[in-house]
């Protein structure tokens, strides 16, 4: 196993412990665990939105919807 997919699966697993911890109504993260992930998926969710713009834009010539879609999305 490759170390990308090895750190996928750990990522993986570690957010159905955090699906898990809410399903059973645990009490809630410290701020200080979750601020970090947070803040990461929201950026993962920016670079998905702003390559599929680049995508859909093509060849043609940048237009500014390009790079502002990504934030919009957010």
């Amino acid at each position: 196993m490759s170390e990308d997919s090895a750190a996928r699966w750990r990522q993986a697993g570690l957010l159905r412990e955090i699906a898990a911890r809410l399903e059973r109504e645990d009490p809630a993260l410290p701020t200080d665990v979750f601020e970090p992930l947070a803040r990461e998926l929201d950026q993962r969710r920016d670079d998905d939105a702003i390559a599929e713009a680049y995508q859909e834009q093509g060849e043609k010539e940048a237009e500014p919807w390009v790079f502002l879609r990504g934030r919009a999305l957010g």
